[in-house]
């Protein structure tokens, strides 16, 4: 679709397939605005590893002969104090007291999902994207094309 003025301005609409491009041209002046989607990925080639040959079996290692067991040092004595005491050992720390759980201040419940009733275009532009690539050359075509201030005239 072409759209043109009487002083030169014009818009031209491409809607190819799964693609939409605005061309805007003013005096000297140009803006092209294009909304392709991105082409998919190939998926990867899958290749196929030939198979590994074999390890040859490893030859079994001889097994060292077997060491005695190390004998247990003997129980440790109570030492005896200068006065006949026996001393004890001191009692083991009390485990500190655990630290209290922090409780929430409010609740917010989290909101539920509604999922759009419109379907998504599987291969077409977007409502948003065609709505920007429709507007955007008019903004900027209506921009190139205002008077500019200046005075207007000379006046003397």
């Amino acid at each position: 679709m072409t759209v043109t003025t009487g002083d030169g301005a014009s818009v031209v609409l491409r809607d190819d397939p799964g693609c939409v491009t605005v061309d805007a041209r003013a005096g000297g002046s140009a803006a092209v605005i294009g909304g392709c989607p991105a082409p998919r990925p190939r998926p990867p080639a899958v290749r196929i590893a030939p198979p590994t040959p074999p390890s040859p079996a490893p030859s079994p290692a001889p097994v060292p002969p077997g060491r005695p067991a190390p004998v247990p040092p003997p129980p440790p004595r109570p030492l005896v104090a200068r006065g006949g005491d026996v001393t004890t050992p001191p009692a083991p720390a009390p485990d500190p007291a655990p630290t209290p759980a922090s409780t929430p201040s409010s609740h917010i419940a989290p909101r539920a999902y509604h999922q759009s009733v419109s379907k998504s275009p599987e291969s077409g532009v977007s409502l948003v994207t065609f709505t920007l690539v429709l507007t955007a050359p008019a903004v900027l075509s209506a921009a190139l094309l205002r008077p500019r201030g200046g005075g207007g005239g000379r006046r003397g």
